[in-house]
């Protein structure tokens, strides 16, 4: 099979698969000492089940401001975000903020564990939110873990924990509600190299093992050629 027809051929398979996310015409200005700012200009994106994505580009063009819009943290000035086929930022509030603990997960380049809970208790906190009895979040929490390599320091609090841990952990409490797509704003961006690819390989096994969806934020070259799709912004755009 040549190269055309190889791409060709995961291209029709990648189309194939459920669509997730469709963002359309996306723009977000900021007022700035009386000026505004325009940092996303129309952006457009599919994401669908089981895609790796990164998104790489210079400080500034707007990476982490369309994260928090497809995380539904902040709303677009004008565009569409529908997440299986439904205009989310159409929901009320309560709506909104119910569908984003039970079908997105989100790990930052900080871990914002809470320092008093333990690993555990940390990993299991979305389900506590969502009023999943303890015992059950609890159980679901320590097996997440365990698969993430963490099983014999379910009882630490993050004070005990090395970096890496720390985002092993915040790995396992965004995947812990079974989310369609994780987000990952610079995910190894406070990690030694050796950590780094520690956590890339759990990446990659996660997304193979649960089919999950993750779109990563990064400056970090090893991390984005994991990635089976790598996005490029600029000039408030998304390119492929």
């Amino acid at each position: 099979m040549t190269e055309d027809r190889a791409q060709d051929h995961r291209r029709r398979a990648a189309d194939e698969r459920q669509l997730i996310c469709d963002v359309q015409g996306v723009s977000k200005r900021f007022d700035m000492r009386g000026k505004s700012l325009e940092i996303l200009r129309g952006v457009d994106l599919q994401i669908r089940a089981g895609d790796l994505c990164s998104i790489v580009g210079q400080s500034g063009v707007g990476k982490s401001t369309l994260m928090h819009i497809l995380g539904t943290l902040d709303r677009p000035a004008s565009g569409k975000v529908s997440y299986f086929g439904e205009d989310v930022f159409a929901l009320p509030e309560a709506e909104l903020a119910a569908f984003r603990n039970r079908r997105l997960g989100f790990v930052f380049q900080f871990h914002h564990l809470l320092p008093e809970l333990t690993a555990e208790e940390n990993a299991a906190l979305p389900l506590m939110i969502a009023r999943t009895p303890r015992a059950r979040a609890l159980d679901r929490a320590r097996a997440l873990l365990t698969e993430v390599g963490l099983g014999a320091r379910l009882h630490h609090r993050p004070g005990e924990l090395s970096g890496g841990e720390q985002q092993r952990v915040a790995i396992a409490r965004a995947l812990i509600g079974e989310p369609s797509i994780v987000l990952a704003d610079e995910p190894t961006g406070n990690l030694d190299v050796a950590t780094s690819d520690e956590i890339h390989e759990l990446i990659l096994k996660m997304n193979e093992r649960l089919g999950v969806s993750f779109v990563i934020v990064t400056h970090n070259p090893s991390l984005a050629s994991m990635m089976t799709r790598r996005l490029v912004m600029r000039d408030g755009k998304v390119y492929e």
